[in-house]
């Protein structure tokens, strides 16, 4: 019998950040209520930092008004975009 044999690339943790890069995303995901990917896409296309992921979450969260923590977190995200 013939052996088979696959070449899959393993999934490495790289980082240290790796992890909670994806721990802000999630908690990101869940406040804006969006699917995960589709924030990591944004994140990545964008080029955000871990910093100004966690950041953005934690002013959106203490936003304190009549403006709700998703509207604070879409319009930083604008203001930050027009900024570079």
């Amino acid at each position: 019998m013939k052996k088979l044999s696959f070449n899959l690339p393993l999934f490495e943790v790289t980082q240290k950040e790796s992890e909670e890069y994806g721990m802000w995303v999630k908690m990101t995901a869940k406040l804006l209520d969006r699917p995960y990917f589709q924030l990591h896409r944004i994140f990545e296309k964008e080029n955000w930092s871990l910093d100004e992921i966690r950041s953005a979450y934690n002013n959106a969260m203490k936003h304190c008004g009549k403006v709700t923590p998703e509207v604070a977190w879409w319009s930083s995200r604008k203001r930050r975009n027009h900024q570079i």
